[in-house]
């Protein structure tokens, strides 16, 4: 698959993906980590450390031109009107 794709591999997943197979079938492979702590529910055992991995990832792939130079905080979108 040719679509931006990051990977955490939390250490209590109970299915752990290797890296070479990951990088075989997702060819844009932008991130990849290995928190220290969480597992299979991450986000709700490990609610900042999940949400820091998100973020990061989005950062990696999030258009430059949405950015605020002052805040790191996209800019709002405008409504669409049709």
């Amino acid at each position: 698959m040719d679509v931006p794709t990051g990977v955490a591999q939390f250490p209590a997943e109970p299915q752990r993906v290797p890296r070479p197979w990951v990088e075989q079938r997702f060819t844009d492979l932008r991130y990849w980590s290995e928190p220290k702590v969480g597992g299979h529910f991450a986000s709700m055992e490990q609610p900042e450390t999940f949400v820091d991995e998100v973020r990061a990832f989005f950062r990696l792939v999030r258009p430059a031109s949405r950015r605020d130079p002052a805040g790191g905080r996209p800019d709002p979108v405008e409504p669409r009107v049709d």
